[in-house]
């Protein structure tokens, strides 16, 4: 453990050193100062961010590594879950496969979430960073602090004063801080504005966004607004078929038997017309 608080406090210094030099470049800017000093600030910036990600990586690849060896003396649910794996390695041996697919099912639970930025969709990177605690089995005592030295400063700002506030049991358990954390990030005022935006015809297809983004870009919103997935999919519906750009296209998606009342249903019959129509126009161009 004391290896792993060394890391910890290494990670916070390079990520302190970064936000210094942030904060330094937008004093310089605003000062206006030479091109030549901005120039050495950015390269110290690249370096720090570089320090930084190389501690981080350090750091998750310790965690992972020390609570894969936790003692069998001890059962938690991370070493029972190392029990089933390695069950199921071994079950993948005699059945013939290959050992090197082990390997990387193995490396794989040791890539660490990339940072959380402000603005981007909160719900998603928490999505991706509870199948990362799952399958790097890292123990949930560190997960806590693992997460708030992962998110940038803007949401560190918001998230550390509730973060202060909460229980030990809470800190340590994920299932209670996550959510926590979603509520501060997106506050209810919030969650009725994104709800107001899926169903009054509001999200409209943008002229340079094709229907895959478009489809993506509902269903990141319902997610936000809505935290029972059964809720979401009549509002994702309504606002894809109420947003489509393209009338002809609309006219083709509401053909298909079941578009109008299935959403992935219809973006799948949306993006196969959208696509046959490229390949179309694509042919007549070459003619």
């Amino acid at each position: 453990m004391e290896e792993i608080t060394a890391l910890m406090n290494a990670w916070k210094l390079a990520a302190d050193k970064v936000t210094s030099i942030k904060a330094e470049i937008d004093t310089k800017r605003t000062e206006e100062a030479e091109a030549n000093v901005m120039e050495s600030l950015q390269n110290k910036l690249t370096n720090a961010q570089t320090d930084e990600n190389s501690t981080k990586t350090t750091l998750f690849t310790e965690l992972a590594k020390q609570s894969s060896h936790s003692s069998p003396n001890q059962p938690t649910e991370e070493s029972h879950s190392t029990q089933q794996d390695k069950a199921g390695d071994r079950g993948a041996v005699s059945s013939g496969k290959n050992v090197g697919d082990q390997e990387t099912r193995i490396s794989a639970r040791m890539t660490a979430p990339k940072e959380y930025k402000h603005g981007e969709d909160f719900t998603t990177w928490c999505s991706r960073f509870r199948r990362y605690l799952r399958t790097s089995r890292i123990h949930r005592n560190d997960a806590f602090d693992i997460l708030l030295n992962n998110v940038d400063d803007r949401t560190l700002d918001k998230l550390e004063p509730i973060a202060e506030r909460l229980s030990t049991d809470e800190r340590r358990d994920p299932d209670s801080f996550i959510p926590i954390f979603e509520q501060i990030i997106y506050p209810k005022s919030d969650i009725r504005a994104l709800r107001q935006k899926l169903t009054s015809g509001n999200t409209v297809q943008e002229d340079d966004e094709d229907i895959d983004a478009f489809a993506a870009r509902i269903r990141s919103l319902a997610k936000r607004a809505y935290s029972n997935p059964s809720e979401r999919h009549e509002p994702c519906l309504n606002a894809f078929l109420n947003g489509m750009k393209d009338e002809m296209l609309y006219d083709k998606v509401v053909s298909v038997p079941g578009a109008e009342d299935t959403f992935d249903l219809a973006v799948e019959s949306a993006t196969k017309f959208e696509k046959l129509r490229r390949t179309t126009r694509s042919k007549t161009s070459e003619r």
